[in-house]
């Protein structure tokens, strides 16, 4: 999904046929928005999130279309404001970190066994034949592994 920016010609806040602001059950209410592009659609946000009055009405705004959607009974799009923008509420952001070797083999280990115990439910193996298994599946795992270049 690529990020647009225009001018928002119109903001309103959906309402029901009763005047009624519209809310979904996570307590989001939504914002229909359209812009000088003639692309529209609408934004759930929070009331008092920052991204409520993310758009401003005779403002240009990067946003980005989303899924379309029926919106008013017209197709529209789901509006979103791009990532750059968001900022995590609590905890933080996944950040990745390579394993080490020893870590994978360990996983490779802790694999071995839990096929071995399908196998054996299965009766594909005998229960006697499940240390011969673990050392072969183990083994040409670890091989494999110690092939494997820039892993420490």
């Amino acid at each position: 999904m690529e990020t647009k920016k225009s001018k928002v010609i119109k903001r309103k806040i959906k309402t029901t046929d009763s005047g009624e602001k519209v809310v979904d059950k996570y307590d989001n209410q939504y914002i229909l928005l359209a812009f000088e592009n003639g692309d529209w659609g609408e934004q759930a946000c929070k009331p008092d999130g920052k991204y409520f009055e993310y758009f401003k009405e005779g403002e240009e705004a990067e946003y980005i279309l989303g899924d379309e959607k029926i919106v008013l009974g017209k197709k529209g799009n789901k509006i979103i404001v791009p990532k750059k923008d968001f900022t995590p509420r609590a905890g933080g952001a996944f950040k990745y970190e390579p394993k080490k070797k020893d870590a994978y083999k360990a996983e490779c280990v802790s694999y071995a066994g839990r096929y071995t115990t399908d196998l054996v439910v299965a009766a594909v193996i005998k229960p006697e034949e499940i240390g011969d298994f673990l050392k072969v599946y183990t083994g040409a795992m670890w091989s494999l592994l110690d092939n494997l270049k820039d892993l420490d």
